[in-house]
């Protein structure tokens, strides 16, 4: 049986680490919301999920529905590289606080990584993420090889074909 977002709340909680207290302290509600949430005598809006699942280290699914969903990845011919393309979406700070998403040929991609010219491209904040799902699509991954939501970091990296 599929588990209440009050019940989806409590176990990323704990999960956590946190109690009810310290999770109402870093959402900005007192710990009676938090209470109720868990109870499913209220509910949280969408806004405050959306916080809530950076804050638990999860989704804004798996709060919703309890559920984690893995992307669909599949292999491909590695020898096809000039064929992808990475599709970065993570947020961005400067002017203002928005989630931007920038395609990059991954030929282009090595070419920067092989001059050391990749962080002045992708920024240094994602260099870490980007070098490693280089390496994985070099091994011929195709799909969704990062996606983490946290308070830190809020980013997704694809690998996808196309058609040229």
């Amino acid at each position: 049986m599929k588990n209440t977002i009050g019940q989806n709340i409590s176990v990323y909680r704990k999960k956590a680490g946190m109690t009810q207290e310290e999770l109402s302290e870093k959402m900005n509600v007192t710990s009676q919301a938090v209470s109720k949430w868990e109870n499913d005598l209220s509910y949280p809006d969408l806004e405050t999920v959306n916080r809530l699942s950076r804050v638990l280290g999860t989704t804004v699914d798996v709060i919703l529905n309890g559920e984690e969903t893995v992307p669909a990845v599949k292999a491909a011919e590695s020898g096809n590289i000039e064929k992808r393309i990475l599709v970065l979406s993570t947020k961005v700070k400067e002017p203002e606080e928005i989630m931007a998403t920038v395609r990059f040929p991954m030929e282009l991609l090595y070419k920067l990584k092989a001059t050391d010219k990749l962080a002045e491209v992708i920024g240094k904040d994602n260099i870490k993420w980007v070098e490693e799902a280089l390496d994985i699509a070099k091994a011929g991954v195709v799909g969704t090889v990062l996606c983490t939501h946290t308070e830190e970091v809020d980013a997704t990296i694809e690998v996808i074909e196309y058609e040229g």
